[in-house]
């Protein structure tokens, strides 16, 4: 019997071990690949090129529990001229220079920079002037005469991860002279 059981225990002792072994692989392969337990969550890093407002819209789509595989690298810039649409990249706004409907002068040149206002397009009333860059208005073309501010999302997954994430949110599209009613308003 004695025998027996001294079998039993170098049984049972190379069965820990054969389970230490295992563990410390699998959970070694886990460590070094960053997967499973030790995997770390990709990351949304902000650039200083957005405002706040676009920050704060962002922050409300990447909340604490939106887990993603790949770091995410967002950033904004702004054009004189209509941008060409790359992939990762969506229009958040279209800006119009504008002055008070009655100003005479009507080049951004010829004014101070404390003078001009910047608006959304969506914003444009009967109570603004549109003011022109370079002598082109943006209704007349759609194609200059703003600030064009598009902003842009760099990642591994971007396909996977962030275009459904976002896709609902921003726009690809760029207003048309085809759908887009105006009217020109003189004061007498």
């Amino acid at each position: 019997m004695a025998k027996g059981k001294k079998h039993r225990k170098h049984f049972f002792g190379l069965f820990l071990l054969f389970i230490a072994i295992f563990a410390g692989l699998f959970f070694g392969i886990q460590f070094i690949t960053k997967t499973g337990l030790f995997r770390i969550p990709g990351v949304v890093y902000y650039d200083s090129s957005l405002n706040e407002s676009e920050r704060a819209l962002l922050e409300g789509i990447f909340t604490e529990e939106i887990d993603l595989d790949k770091d995410v690298f967002i950033s904004a810039r702004e054009d004189l001229a209509r941008p060409e649409s790359k992939e990762g990249e969506y229009l958040i706004d279209i800006l119009v220079p504008v002055a008070d409907f009655y100003e005479t002068r009507s080049d951004v040149s010829e004014f101070g920079e404390d003078e001009i206002r910047y608006i959304s397009i969506s914003d444009l009333n009967f109570q603004n002037k549109l003011l022109t860059i370079d002598e082109k208005y943006f209704l007349d073309d759609f194609n200059s005469g703003a600030h064009f501010r598009t902003i842009s999302f760099e990642s591994d997954k971007f396909e996977n991860e962030i275009k459904p994430l976002v896709e609902s949110t921003f726009s690809k599209t760029f207003p048309e002279k085809s759908s887009v009613l105006t009217f020109a308003q003189t004061g007498v």
